[in-house]
């Protein structure tokens, strides 16, 4: 999976739960923490998603009390 395919897919399951943990990502996406962060950090940078303390909430969400 190319990273655009995995920060979109991200993004949708971020949508869909809410929120999800960044503990369970590298082993759903087969790929290393730090390509994980990336990806993140782009999706972040475009306002898609927020990294929040272990997780990744929706880029309107303030905190995880919000999801």
């Amino acid at each position: 999976m190319y990273a655009a395919e995995r920060q979109q897919a991200m993004t949708q399951l971020v949508r869909e739960r809410g929120r999800i943990s960044l503990f369970e990502l590298p082993e759903r996406y087969d790929v290393t923490p730090e390509s994980l962060s990336r990806d993140l950090s782009m999706s972040e940078n475009r306002h898609l998603i927020r990294r929040l303390h272990g997780a990744a909430v929706p880029a309107h969400a303030r905190s995880l009390s919000e999801v």
